[in-house]
């Protein structure tokens, strides 16, 4: 079975990289355009990063509310992945226009975006996820929001559970 997937992944790869020189010159569009509209796009929708000195008085650590050492924790997670999402976006907007150099990082970085999939600079921080850009994207701002809510409007009655970076930090903290 895992050979399997295996030539399956090797052979949709394939597939994408051919697709990739074939919707760059059938769309009008040269793929600097469109690598600008997806980093545009998602840079639009991300909001800034958490305020931990604000959470942190909101929601002190202490040993009776051991929550907010949950939170505390996942608002770090996820200041460091969207700190990383926008730090590359921006490059790959700058490499377009000249004003840094494409490195082979930032390459792969509009490769997978062109071809909607997650970049590994992304997945190295990142929560675990098999989704593909688009759909990472849209998961990737529901937790942003469910995490504002907890901040803003303190612990919700019922957890997302999938919505955690480090799922089992929240099962200890709940035990």
């Amino acid at each position: 079975m895992t050979s399997a997937i295996g030539l399956t992944d090797g052979m949709l790869a394939t597939a994408l990289s051919l697709q990739e020189a074939a919707a760059a010159g059938g769309s009008g569009k040269s793929q600097d355009d469109i690598l600008n509209e997806i980093a545009g796009g998602i840079l639009t929708r991300l909001p800034a990063n958490f305020d931990m000195d604000g959470a942190a008085k909101k929601h002190p650590i202490k040993y009776e509310d051991s929550m907010n050492t949950v939170l505390q924790q996942e608002l770090l997670r996820y200041n460091r992945l969207l700190s990383a999402v926008r730090t590359s976006l921006t490059n790959v907007g700058k490499a377009i226009k000249g004003e840094v150099p494409l490195s082979v990082e930032l390459e792969a970085v509009c490769t997978s975006l062109f071809l909607n999939q997650v970049p590994e600079v992304w997945h190295k921080v990142a929560f675990p996820s098999l989704k593909p850009l688009a759909s990472w994207i849209l998961d990737f701002l529901e937790r942003l929001r469910f995490m504002q809510s907890w901040v803003d409007n303190g612990a919700p009655e019922n957890f997302w559970l999938s919505g955690f970076f480090f799922t089992q930090s929240f099962l200890t903290g709940a035990r």
